[in-house]
């Protein structure tokens, strides 16, 4: 047993989840009863997979053959659930966790977050993080992207603004990531100045922004018709982000170009 769980465990590494269910599989034809080690493997393996119904059956087949789930087993189901877009599977596994007295950790939270932030529901992941908080859970950076980029897709810049103040507070330091939500955010809601001051954040902050950092800003500017105001008084640094972008080595999207050329245009 202890030979193919750690042959299965590599394979989740390399992300062969068919080879892993022939292990599994093998397993059983050998007469040999997976332990509860060899099913959190493969579970994990096909979450990685994007097989989450697989990943669920497994864990169905850990019930029936009266082996005790742990917060391993769970944490690999929602993790499953949350990779294949399915909230309300991973929101059911959270819950009957702690009806079972096991207690989720910040990786459940996390994974469970995530689930909610590709689903567009961004109050149940703001709901979430609270029952972070009374679990005597700190939210880490992971969470609050993961929160900040569900606030983003629903519009809600102000209360992505908020949580990046909650990041400083609770002396987390925003990443590309958090910085990229929060610009994409303000480009949303027609705030370029506090776009912007954010992409200068970042550089303040000896960050590397990316192709998202620097589209973001420059469709946030060209779409608040701020285009001269926010690069300088000559019409010739409109080319400015642009440049950097090129300067840095990124190479330019379709929203970059669009967004540069509708800006000169513009001035």
């Amino acid at each position: 047993v202890i030979g193919y769980t750690y042959t299965i465990s590599a394979c989740e590494k390399g992300g062969q989840w068919q080879h892993a269910l022939g292990l599994f599989v093998g397993m059983q034809h050998n007469e040999l009863l997976p332990n509860a080690i060899s099913y959190n493997s493969t579970i994990c393996v096909f979450g990685k997979g994007g097989q989450w119904q697989r990943a669920l059956g497994l864990f169905a087949g850990l019930l029936h053959n009266e082996l005790l789930p742990n917060v391993i087993s769970y944490n690999s189901t929602i993790s499953a659930c949350e990779k294949g877009g399915q909230w309300r599977c991973a929101l059911g596994l959270l819950v009957e966790m702690q009806q079972i007295a096991l207690l989720p950790n910040a990786i459940s939270y996390n994974s469970m977050i995530s689930a909610c932030e590709k689903a567009g529901q961004w109050q149940r992941a703001l709901r979430l993080v609270v029952g972070m908080q009374h679990s005597e859970l700190l939210p880490d950076v992971i969470s609050y992207n993961s929160m900040i980029s569900a606030c983003e897709k629903a519009g809600q810049w102000q209360r992505a603004l908020r949580l990046v103040v909650g990041m400083q507070h609770s002396e987390l330091l925003p990443d590309v990531i958090s910085y990229n939500s929060m610009i994409s955010a303000c480009e949303k809601g027609g705030q370029w100045q506090r776009a912007l001051g954010l992409f200068v954040g970042m550089l303040h902050n000896e960050l590397l922004p990316n192709v998202i950092s620097y589209s973001s800003t420059i469709s946030a500017c060209e779409k608040g018709g701020q285009w001269q105001r926010a690069l300088g008084r000559q019409w010739q640094r409109a080319l400015g982000l642009f440049v950097g972008m090129l300067h840095n080595e990124l190479l330019p999207n379709v929203i970059s170009y669009s967004s540069t050329i509708s800006a000169c245009e513009k001035g």
